[in-house]
């Protein structure tokens, strides 16, 4: 009986690609901070600050709905230092650069001194700051370290 043989083919190469290609590391936002309703821009902040300082994130001034009643983004610790911090999205509100603290921030830092939390002023950063996590990491970097 006649062995059966397969052919080849000759000029079978085979293709390898010359680099492999890495995916670009995404940003994942869930619009979430520790189960608490996010915007990206807060989302990117806390991520790129969390490196440097813990932070407690929207944080009660008053009692919630009573008049008076404020909130605040960011109250950051780092170094034995305490600091707020409000984002900013500056599409929507103006703010001209020496325009000093406004009689919100007022409020606000005399209700925190009321819970014994003392600050003497409210940092505030624009949405371009926190725009990318690269801005981010950068903002919170000139921040705390």
């Amino acid at each position: 009986m006649k062995e059966y043989k397969f052919k080849t083919p000759r000029n079978s190469k085979r293709v390898m690609p010359s680099k492999i290609a890495r995916r670009a590391e995404t940003e994942t936002l869930t619009g979430y901070i520790d189960g608490v309703k996010a915007s990206n821009l807060e989302e990117r902040f806390a991520t790129a600050v969390s490196r440097y300082a813990t932070f407690r994130f929207k944080m009660p001034i008053g009692m919630p709905g009573e008049p008076g009643w404020k909130e605040l983004d960011f109250l950051l610790l780092s170094r034995g230092t305490l600091t707020a911090v409000e984002i900013d999205d500056t599409t929507f509100i103006h703010r001209g650069e020496n325009s000093g603290q406004d009689p919100d921030d007022l409020a606000r830092i005399a209700g925190l001194q009321e819970l014994g939390v003392n600050v003497d002023k409210i940092i505030h950063i624009d949405n371009t700051k926190v725009s990318t996590k690269e801005s981010a990491d950068a903002t919170a970097r000139s921040l705390f370290a």
